[in-house]
């Protein structure tokens, strides 16, 4: 079974608000681990590794799910238009 449209726009809007979620709780300052910045305790270093886990989602997966939506509906569209 194919996934319809909105199906691709609502698993991008849970990925944005995932990394949302955790800007939210304050892991971006975290991220400091990446340049070898020793965190305040090892669970701060995990929420940071995380949160740039779901940036790089959000920035990255996110979009493609809806441009995939897009294309899916407009293809969608133009098949029904030529059957008519």
């Amino acid at each position: 079974m194919v996934p319809r449209p909105p199906r691709y726009v609502a698993r991008a809007g849970l990925l944005f608000a995932f990394f949302l979620v955790l800007h939210l709780l304050g892991l971006r300052e975290h991220v400091s681990v990446l340049s070898g910045t020793e965190p305040a305790s090892g669970l701060l270093g995990v929420g940071g590794l995380l949160y740039v886990a779901a940036w790089l989602v959000a920035v990255v997966a996110a979009p493609i799910f809806v441009l995939a939506a897009g294309i899916q509906a407009l293809l969608g569209a133009l098949g029904r238009a030529a059957k008519r």
